[in-house]
This record gives structure tokens, sequence and C-alpha cells, in this order.
């Protein structure tokens, strides 16, 4: 999986349908370009006649970087190339007789090394990539010269359980071959990758890898958008951390020693941007905590820059209530967790760089987790999920191409009822679940290394004791909602639905939680957290912008409308002109207005303090003060902010959306809502 452009292709074999790539997987082609041309030289220093298929299979040429820089990405692409091969063939001559390539892509040295007897090749990658590969190298009757083992999966994914159920023993040595790879993923997943493949090595394993010091200039690149790491300092003392002695190569020197000529480097002496990195398994280091010490930097590609706030001052987490802590760590999860998605999955958007590509609608953690986890592969009778259903959007799951509604074919009723019919996962929606459901446990890994383990099991207990108390079983998710009351019946039964697949992950946890004090909050109230929380909570007597109201609350121009027109119609604001712009509108409370917001605050504090009385003040103290933790700050910069960057090619990463991703960097605990309205047009619960 080696990106060298983000141009969306399409493999087509002989026989099967396209299967559409985009994003890190589909990217491989530009590499698989390269080495065709290499093995159409007559001084080829490798021959790859499968990579000319895959070429081939896309139906056209991938687009390729011109003068200098193509010619640096061809001597890159070809030294690399060279240098795996002999590290994984030299293990192999050392007893090795397993091999381990993560993010495989287009990579077919399986097919065209010189294997000596018994070695398994174990290729690692996303289903689609696999896939699409298979149907190329079926149409072309490839044969591998060893024993050849896909292994579908996510590297944020448990891949190390997936590469032992496909055979990979621990216990005898392994090359590992991470080509290309390392760049397009987070410093944190970067050590807890090769903490990873440290845990299944042994004496005699070698490890193949390749990085940049930095990012190159050249921030225009697709390819360059992409890439999210760089090159520790010390990447020889970042391995030794890890247990690995290193030997670092320069691709020139790789390319001259086998005869190929180069130009001479134009700025001798600066730091090497291109590394080879050749390591042994050596048990005589001492191992350090795994390096973290040497983390490496973020990449410099361009990022969502943090704005300043209004006079520099940060909002503090000790002025929120409950409810609005329980809040904002679920969407701030949620944000990390579907900017995974979005970056794994194939789908489309209205705007941003998925405009108009195939694919799904892009949805929310939350279509996952209240629907889409309980359907399986076979189906399920709609009235085993009807009232799950019902808190989604169905309509829009199916309209949008995750699932299909309708008879099941061994019903032999003329017309049975819609209840008896079947819901089936489409095609792309298992290609969704199976990115969808590792990804849960992969950010908690993350904010565990973010926040510390600790602090995340002090969490987790609290949010548990008190979900167990509260005696409701909710569902795993917050339900779609609107800004009228709802029948909390519904969630009831829906949680009743969900409760045989019991769900303890975190944002499950926060969000029963935070469903129970809505519930207790709203027997109380004419108004719903939705609307007190949110709409009413940031208008004030004076006359407000309605413009800048949804990035104040939290919530989407359309959640916003909605909330400001039940506002108006019931007496409790004012949405009229502005005098000083009569284009602008601006909306003020009125005296019934001021008088409900008060009583939200009140009824907010004394559902607070009723679950301390209930149950026990050191309990719910220790949950909002776990919760205030999220929000500390490290290096000036409040930790929860870290998961909340965007890809570069993301749709929060571009506009109209990128100012409200600059507020929740500059300062998520003002700019994420204080109860979240979750939308039918997706799920997303963070203003989008």
């Amino acid at each position: 999986m080696s990106p060298a452009d983000d141009s969306r292709v399409t493999l087509v074999a002989d026989n099967p349908g396209p299967v559409p790539l985009a994003g890190v997987g589909g990217t491989g082609l530009t590499i698989a370009g390269i080495r065709a041309a290499e093995t159409g030289r007559a001084d080829r220093l490798f021959a790859d006649p499968l990579a000319g298929a895959f070429v081939a299979a896309a139906g056209a040429p991938p687009r390729q970087a011109t003068g200098r820089q193509a010619a640096a990405l061809r001597l890159w692409v070809v030294a690399r190339t060279v240098f795996l091969d002999e590290l994984v063939l030299a293990a192999c001559a050392d007893g090795a007789r397993q091999v381990a390539l993560l993010g495989a892509g287009f990579d077919t040295r399986a097919f065209r090394l010189p294997w000596p007897p018994g070695v398994r090749c174990f290729e690692l990658d996303t289903p689609d990539v696999l896939d699409a590969k298979e149907q190329v190298l079926a149409a072309q009757r490839a044969v591998p010269g060893c024993q050849r083992i896909t292994v579908p999966g996510s590297l944020l994914d448990d891949w190390p359980a997936a590469l032992r159920s496909a055979g990979l023993r621990p216990d005898q040595p392994t090359a590992w071959v991470a080509e290309g790879l390392l760049v397009y993923l987070s410093p944190d997943d970067v050590d807890e990758l090769l903490d990873r493949v440290t845990s299944l090595s042994v004496p005699g394993s070698r490890l193949g890898l390749t990085f940049r010091s930095r990012a190159p200039a050249d921030h225009t690149s697709p390819a360059v958008a992409l890439r999210r790491s760089a090159a520790p300092d010390d990447p020889a003392g970042w391995l030794a951390g890890h247990g690995w002695a290193a030997r670092l190569a320069d691709p020139r020197d790789v390319l001259r020693a086998h005869g190929r000529a180069v130009p001479a480097d134009s700025a001798p002496g600066r730091q090497q941007r291109a590394l080879l990195i050749s390591a042994a398994l050596d048990p005589a280091l001492p191992r350090s905590d795994p390096a973290r010490s040497r983390r490496r930097p973020a990449s410099t590609a361009p990022r969502p820059h943090l704005a300043t706030t209004d006079g520099g001052v940060a909002t503090m987490a000790a002025d929120r209530p409950l409810a609005a802590l329980l809040s904002q760590a679920l969407v701030a999860f949620t944000i990390e967790f579907d900017n995974e998605s979005e970056h794994q999955i194939q789908h489309r958007t209205t705007s941003g760089p998925a405009a108009g590509s195939r694919g799904p609608w892009l949805v929310s953690e939350t279509m996952w987790a209240n629907f889409m986890q309980f359907v399986p592969p076979g189906g399920v009778p709609l009235r085993d999920v009807a009232a799950l259903a019902d808190i989604t959007n169905l309509n829009g799951l199916e309209r949008w191409g995750y699932v299909t509604v309708g008879p099941d074919p061994a019903d032999d009723r003329a017309r049975p009822p819609r209840r008896d019919w079947v819901v089936h996962p489409t095609v792309a929606g298992q290609r969704a679940q199976h990115i969808w459901r590792p990804l849960t446990a992969g950010i908690e890994r993350r904010w565990r290394d973010r926040f510390g383990a600790g602090q995340m099991t002090e969490l987790t207990r609290a949010l548990r004791a008190v979900a167990d108390q509260t005696g409701l079983v909710l569902p795993p998710y917050l339900p779609v909602v609107g800004v009228y009351p709802s029948d909390h019946r519904s969630w009831l039964t829906a949680g009743q639905q969900a409760s045989g697949t019991p769900d303890t992950s975190l944002p499950a946890l926060l969000s029963r939680v935070l469903l129970a004090f809505a519930i207790d909050a709203e027997r109380e109230s004419p108004l719903t957290m939705v609307v007190g929380a949110g709409a009413l909570r940031v208008l004030s007597t004076d006359p407000v912008p309605v413009a800048g109201l949804p990035p104040r609350a939290g919530l989407s121009r359309e959640a916003m409308s909605r909330a400001l027109g039940l506002l108006d119609r019931h007496g409790y604001a004012v949405v009229e002109p502005d005098p000083a712009a009569s284009r602008r509108k601006v909306a003020r409370l009125t005296a019934r207005g001021q008088r409900a917001q008060d009583d939200h605050h009140r009824t907010v504090g004394a559902v607070e303090q009723r679950w301390r009385d209930r149950f026990g003040e050191a309990l719910v103290d220790g949950l909002a003060g776990a919760l205030r933790g999220l929000f500390a700050e490290t290096g000036g910069q409040p930790r929860i902010a870290a998961g909340l960057v965007p890809y570069p090619g993301g749709w929060r990463a571009h506009p109209p959306y990128l100012s409200q991703t600059e507020a929740l960097l500059a300062n998520p605990a003002a700019a994420l809502p204080y109860y979240p309205m979750v939308s039918h047009r997706g799920g997303f619960p963070d203003g989008s």
C-alpha cells in the first residue's frame, strides 16, 4: 500500500464486476506503474511482470508526477523495491519461513521472488484492495512461488489476531515488511504497529521499513496530503527502544551498488529525507516504554490551524455541568471515529473531496452503533430490529446504499406484512461493517495512549457504575431526534432489542449515561435537552446574529433553524431582521424565554444533585472529574483536541466546515455541544 496519487480507480478483470478503490488503497497503482516501467528496461534491477496487469486493469494509466518530482519518485520506488527484496530473501536464507507484508497493496513478491521451500507469505490489507487484487491475479492465472495467504484486515483492527488465525506462528522467525506505509499512519498508530510486530517476533526475525524524515514541500500533491507522520530524528534509537537493531541505507547508495547511475544529490550533507531501514530483533537491547520519548513528529502536511479565541481565554472544563461533559466526550470520540471511517470507506458526500464519488452516502457512528452492527451478512427480520430502526433512519440507510429491505424469498405468502420482511446488508454495507467493527476498540486504544490508562480505567469504571445504577436498558448510541420531545419508551424498547449484544465500549457507556440524564431532565421540562442545552443556552435578551449561533451551540445550521423555529413559535424567542443589515437575522430571548433558560439551568443542576444523592457523591463527582481530565492541556493545547484533527482529504478539513473544525481545535470546551442533536441526515452529532 504505497500511495503516490489520490485518484480513484476501478480494477476490472476478465470475469468480475468493477471494484472501486479510493484513498490509500487505490493509490498503489502509481507504484505498480513505476515497477512495470522498470520491468521493461533492458538494465532492470528487478522483474515484476504482474505490475503492468494492475495498471492495465485500471483502464487508464495512473496520474504521474512530472519533472524532478517524477525522477525522485522513480528512484525511491526502485531503490526500496530492490532493498526490501534483498532483505526478505536474506531473512529466508538465514532460516525464516514466514514473511508478513503489512499493507500489501499490489505487492507481488509472493509471485516474483525465488523463494526457498516452505515459505509462507502473509499479505495483510483491507478487503477492497485484496478483492480487486485477486480479480486481476485470477485473470492473469498467476501462480505464487510460495504459500501465499491473504489476510483481510485493518491496521486499526486486531490484525495480530487475524495473522495468528491465518497461521502465523509467533514462536518462529518472521520477515516483516512495511513498505510505503508508516507515513500514512498517525504517530501513535506507528508506535502501536511496531509494538505489535515486536510482540509477534522472536530472535531471527527481520524488519524492513521505508520512511521519510519530513514531508516534501509540495503540499498540493494528493499523496502528500495523506501523510500523517514523519520519521524520528534518531530512527536507530527509536527502533532500539522497541528491541530492534537497525541499519539505515540511502536509496542512492542502493542503486549505485547495483550499477544504476543516479544524479548527484543537489544538497549534500542535508538531512536524508527518504530512509530505507533494515532491522533485526535483538533481545539484548534494553527496551524502553516503548520509545515514547522518541515519538515522531506529526506530518508537516497542512492541517487546519488552531484559531485563537476571543481574548485568548479558553473555556474552563470545571464550569460545565455533568451532562455537558458527557456530551462533549461522546462527540469528541464520535468525530475521531467518523474521521477514521471516512478515511477508510469508499463513500460519497454532497461537497468536499468525495463529492460525486462512487459508494454509499457517508454516515456517522450512530448508524453503525444503533443499527448496522445488528444486521448480519445473511440478513435479519425487520421485526427483530424494528425498534432500532425507529431511532436511526432505516429508509436513509436503504436509500444511501447500506441495506436492502424486502420480502423474505423463503416466505411463500403473496403479500407478507412489512414487519416480516428481511433487512440485508449490501456489498457496500458489508464493507463498511468490516471497517466499522474494529474502529471503536482502535479509538479507545488511542485514548488510553493519549490520556493514560489510569484515567481511562477510572472513567470507564465510573460510567459503568452509574449506568448500572440507573436500572435503564438503553441503546448503544444516542437516537436520531428532532426538537420536540421524544417518547422515551422508544429508547427503552430499542435498548431491549440491542441488549442481546452487550456493548460496554466507551461511546456506549457515555451514550447510556447521557440518555439517562436526559430522561430525568426532560420529565421536568417542556423543552428537550437538545433545545435547552443548545439554542436556548446561547441566546440572551440582547439580539444575537443567527448566523453565529450554530458554532456557539455546536449544532448544525439545520438543527439550529429548527430549534429557533420552535422557540419563536412558542414565545420563547423572537427571530427578526437585523436592523443593521436587513438581509441578516438576529434572535433574542423574550421574558418567557429568559425564564425558560433559568429553568433549564436549575433543572440540570437539580438532576445532577439528585444523582449525587442517589448514586453517591464520590461516584458522580469522580465521573465529572475524570471527564474534566480529558480537557487537561499538554503544551498549551487540550489533549482532547488531538483526536479532532481531520485527515487533509476529509470534509471537516474543507470549507464550509473548516471554520468549525478550527474552533474545535482551538477551544473544544467551548465548541463541542452541551447536548448533541443526532441528525437524521447520516447521524452526525457535531454540528456538521
